[in-house]
């Protein structure tokens, strides 16, 4: 909706008359009141079609609980190729953030559809479970590597720091329990996932407080600095 008032105040702009333009980009009154309405409009949207998105999400959650194993075979082979590959040739990997950065995230999301139906029964065969609980400990190595690129190609902000280990947190998560029995499994899975959940938003939360500034660099060639102090 935001996207549609802001499309209508360029095209008017483009013909002499700013006043939408002006009210969308200085107005807080505007922005709050609009964003109310849609808010609200959303929620009703959202009521009358519960079962529909229900479906939707079904739907999607089906689709990565069999697009799972696909993901965790090329995973599985790229870790493969890739040490074949650094033991053939040291030179560094210019691309490697670049594959790691989606690999990861879709593993994390798959992954957590694999386990979102609760205590529904898996269709996957044994050999295929070995396999998956494999891939967990080989993510959490991906996630291992992809944060130690990070930090060797860039300064972490405090905000990125925080969310890279929550990101740490649940690999490590996924590859410890790799191997237990399914409802234990479960159980700590969920465990694993509020706690880094709840550790994530309170942090972010405490760490950008108004009355606070924060600065945190990090680098694997400097030791971390930071400071908190009132903002006066």
């Amino acid at each position: 909706m935001n996207a549609l008032i802001l499309l209508a105040a360029t095209i008017f702009k483009t013909v002499g008359n700013e006043v939408l333009w002006a009210i969308y980009f200085s107005n807080v009154d505007f922005h709050f009141i609009a964003n109310t309405i849609f808010f609200f409009i959303g929620i009703g949207i959202t009521q009358q079609n519960r079962a529909l998105i229900y479906n939707l999400r079904f739907l999607l959650l089906k689709m990565m609980y069999y697009l799972f194993p696909i993901l965790a075979v090329i995973s599985v082979l790229y870790v493969v190729l890739y040490a074949i590959n650094l033991a053939n040739s040291p030179q560094p990997n210019t691309e490697l953030l670049f594959i790691l950065i989606p690999l990861n995230g879709l593993g994390i999301l798959f992954f957590n559809a694999y386990f979102q139906d609760g205590k529904s029964p898996s269709n996957y065969p044994k050999a295929l479970e070995w396999f998956l609980g494999v891939y967990r400990v080989c993510l959490f190595f991906l996630v291992l590597l992809m944060i130690a690129k990070i930090f060797e190609e860039t300064a972490v902000e405090i905000n990125l720091f925080v969310g890279l280990l929550a990101l740490l947190f649940l690999s490590l998560t996924y590859a410890a329990t790799a191997f237990f029995p399914k409802e234990k499994q479960i159980k700590w899975v969920c465990r694993g996932n509020i706690a880094t959940a709840l550790f994530f938003l309170i942090t972010l939360i405490l760490l950008n407080l108004p009355f606070l500034s924060i600065e945190l660099n990090v680098a694997l060639i400097a030791p971390v600095k930071a400071t908190v102090f009132p903002a006066f």
